[in-house]
């Protein structure tokens, strides 16, 4: 059953999706490794959110001015937005 135009309104306003293409040979290892979970999107998201809660743990035990030398180093190596 398709969509309802309701639910398809929800989903464009509220979510983002990403999408990725593994190379079966050099991402081998990481597609054996999605094979063996039951929720890729649960393991991703937890990976994800594990990595945010370590840097945000690593960010408080750095002083200011450390801080200060991470962000400038951070908006030197981002890449700078594409004007559409």
């Amino acid at each position: 059953m398709p969509d309802s135009a309701a639910k398809k309104a929800w989903t464009a306003a509220h979510t983002t999706r990403i999408v990725m293409n593994l190379n079966h040979n050099t991402d081998a290892d990481l597609l054996e490794k999605l094979a063996e979970v039951p929720s890729k999107q649960g393991y991703i998201k937890a990976l994800i959110r594990a990595d945010i809660e370590r840097e945000r743990r690593a960010r408080s035990n750095m002083t200011r001015k450390q801080r200060q030398a991470l962000d400038d180093f951070k908006a030197l190596s981002d890449p700078q937005p594409s004007e559409k």
